[in-house]
Parts: C-alpha cells; sequence; structure tokens
C-alpha cells in the first residue's frame, strides 16, 4: 500500500489536480487500484484521472496482487479491487457482498450520491468480527477501505450494518472532525433504515436497532457536556456512543419533521439527494452547521438549524418522547413495543417504508 500525498509529493502545494492523470505500470502478475477515475487498465498499464481534491487529503494505491473489476449502477462507477490472492468462489463472495451494499444505499434516494468510488476490500481470516476495521477517505476520489473476514458466509457479511453505514458517508461531504457527531450520526441512522428498506433487515429489528442504539447513547450523557464538547474530546474520552447515536437521533427528528412540515411532500432523503446535485463531490471541508443550513434552505424553512441550537450547544441527549409516542414506539420492560394503530404504521412505514418510491429507479430489487 502506497499513500497517494507522499506518492505524488509536490512543491507546489496548493495546486489543483483536477484532471490531472497518472499511469502505473504493472506486469501479467501484478494489478493496481487507486482512487479517481479509471480511464486505462491493460495488462501493462492502469491510468487514473485524479479528482479536484485538497492534495493533503489522504488516499491509497494498492499494487501488487489486486483483484479490479468495475460496478457500474447507473450513471455512477464503482471500482472494486480485493487485495491479495484468493479462491474464485471467496472473491465472487465478497464482490457480491458488495454489490448487495451498493444497491441498499440507492433506498437512500434512487441513486448513488457521487461516481467513481474506489472500494479496497482487504481479506482477513477468521475473526470475532465480520468487518473489523473500515474507513472512508477523500483524497484525490472517494474511497472505502474494509478489512473483512472472508470465511463469514455472503448471509453473514449481508445482515453486517458496517458496508451500509460506510457508504452511507458519501451522501454528505467531508465534515470536521469537531462535527463527527453529524457525519457519524447520519451513517448510523441510515445503516439501519437503508438495511430495512431493502429487506437485508426485518422493519421492526431496525427499529429496535436504532433504540438500542439510542439508549447506549444516553448512558454516556454526563449532563455537564455538551454535544459538540464530547465530539472533540470522542477520541480522548471514547465518548463513540454518546456522539454517534445523537447524531442518528438528530438525523431521524429532522427526517420526520420535514416529512411533517411538508405534508408528507419531502423528507431527509429529499434533502440530501438534492444537496448532492448542488454540491457534490466537494473538494472542501464542511462544518456541521453549514451543511444543515443548507439542508434548511434547500427546504425553505428551518428544521436543521433549530435541532443544532437545542442539542448540540447543550448537555442533554436529543429528546426521542414525543417522537416515540407519535411513532407509536414504547419501552416495557426493556423491551421496544409497537403500537399498530393505523397512525403509528403509517408514521414507521414513512421512515423505513419508502423503498416503493425507488424500485423502478433500482431496477426491480426485492
Amino acid at each position: 500500500m502506497v499513500e497517494l500525498e507522499r506518492l505524488l509529493f509536490r512543491q507546489d502545494w496548493d495546486a489543483q489536480r483536477e484532471g490531472e492523470i497518472i499511469y502505473i505500470n504493472t506486469g501479467d502478475q501484478v494489478n493496481a487500484s487507486a482512487p479517481g477515475s479509471v480511464i486505462e487498465r491493460s495488462r501493462s498499464r492502469t491510468g487514473l484521472k485524479l479528482m479536484d481534491r485538497p492534495m493533503d487529503w489522504h488516499g491509497k494505491i494498492a499494487v501488487g496482487h489486486v483483484r479490479n473489476s468495475s460496478i457500474v449502477s447507473g450513471r455512477e462507477n464503482i471500482e472494486l479491487a480485493i487485495i491479495g490472492k484468493l479462491s474464485t468462489p471467496v472473491a465472487r463472495k465478497l464482490e457480491q457482498w458488495i454489490q448487495v451494499g451498493i444497491e441498499n444505499l440507492k433506498y437512500l434516494y434512487g441513486r448513488l450520491p457521487v461516481s467513481d468510488v474506489q472500494i479496497l476490500v482487504f481479506p482477513l481470516g477468521y475473526h470475532s468480527d465480520p468487518v473489523p476495521w473500515r474507513e472512508v477517505m477523500r483524497g484525490a476520489g472517494d474511497a472505502v477501505h474494509l478489512y473483512v473476514d472472508s470465511t463469514r458466509s455472503l448471509e453473514e457479511l449481508n445482515r453486517n450494518w458496517v458496508l451500509t453505514h460506510e457508504l452511507s458517508h458519501f451522501v454528505h461531504p467531508y465534515l470536521t472532525g469537531a462535527d463527527a457527531w453529524l457525519s457519524e450520526g447520519i451513517a448510523s441512522y441510515y445503516q439501519n433504515v437503508l438495511n430495512a428498506r431493502s429487506d437485508s433487515l426485518d422493519v421492526e429489528s431496525a427499529w429496535k436497532k436504532l433504540h438500542a442504539g439510542f439508549k447506549r447513547g444516553i448512558a454516556q450523557v454526563n449532563r455537564v457536556d455538551t454535544l459538540a464538547r464530547d465530539t472533540r474530546s470522542m477520541l480522548r474520552q471514547r465518548q463513540y456512543i454518546r456522539v454517534y447515536w445523537s447524531g442518528a437521533a438528530i438525523a431521524l427528528i429532522s427526517d420526520v419533521q420535514y416529512h411533517d412540515r411538508s405534508d408528507g411532500a419531502t423528507s431527509l432523503d429529499a434533502m440530501l439527494a438534492e444537496f448532492s446535485t448542488c454540491c457534490l463531490p466537494s473538494r472542501r471541508r464542511w462544518r456541521a452547521l453549514e451543511l444543515m443550513t443548507k439542508l434548511d434552505d434547500i427546504a425553505g424553512y428551518e428544521v436543521m438549524v433549530p435541532l443544532h441550537r437545542r442539542f448540540v450547544e447543550q448537555p442533554m441527549f436529543p429528546d426521542l418522547e414525543n417522537l416515540y409516542e407519535r411513532l407509536g414506539l414504547q419501552e416495557r420492560s426493556r423491551r421496544l413495543e409497537f403500537d399498530h394503530g393505523a397512525a403509528a404504521r403509517q408514521g414507521r412505514k414513512n421512515i423505513m417504508g419508502r423503498k416503493q418510491l425507488y424500485a423502478s429507479v433500482i431496477g426491480g430489487l426485492k
């Protein structure tokens, strides 16, 4: 593995590199993968056009025993690279897993938010966690790196939340570390919602997983530090759960409020879809409040910004009591129970049941 920014070091550090092309010479037993748009792939070399991203953003090039394949989804292209020597059945299983994850993401608004995504898969031996490590990088192009237990069955991998979570990061621009509560919150929210819409997870289980995450997040709130402060100290104090699930709760609240304010005409999905059209991919970091303000500007009324004032700048977990009542959700004896009345069922369906809106776009997926 090679760090892209070290390999392509330039004295002109602030230079734009949009359209810059690199060629990697390879042999019969050697392949390569890098972020950007593939313009040539042959037995002797790989050519890539780099995207316009800051020179200090990280990216990786893999050279060696790399199994390359392209996944075309509408107008978007995903370059999948599986690292190392694998049997054909195992490699195909991993390719199918990635394909399912990509299709799951399309249940957000019917298409992928960005094109020319590099996905690096690093197969491991047996591990207690199906996907023990993963990361998203944006240097020279969008990329996901996944370290996966390749002994797991396709069914086990498809049930795992990690791939959908990581791909969901592409629906928003690169946010600053101090605003990880929003980036990780959006991904934590949609890892359950999209898996339910795609039938990778049954709907009641998806609600239970969201509820369990919220409960764990509440348990880490100390009633002194704000969400903004906990996010800044997250790595040092290991407040990951409080940060991630506070953000997920804000995503859920905003989704319902966008729907209510528009009499059912819009949603968080729709706001993110419009945002992708105007503002993705982005070559700069955004602040959370800047992104939330932009989503409200698209909607034409405020939903996100008041949530920022109420929950990000205060030492509390987002209040879900009224929302739970509205959705017919209630915890009894440490179990989440569901009101099956028509209004409550419809409210929950507005979140988890939007898959019918995108079936024709996705192409007849179940």
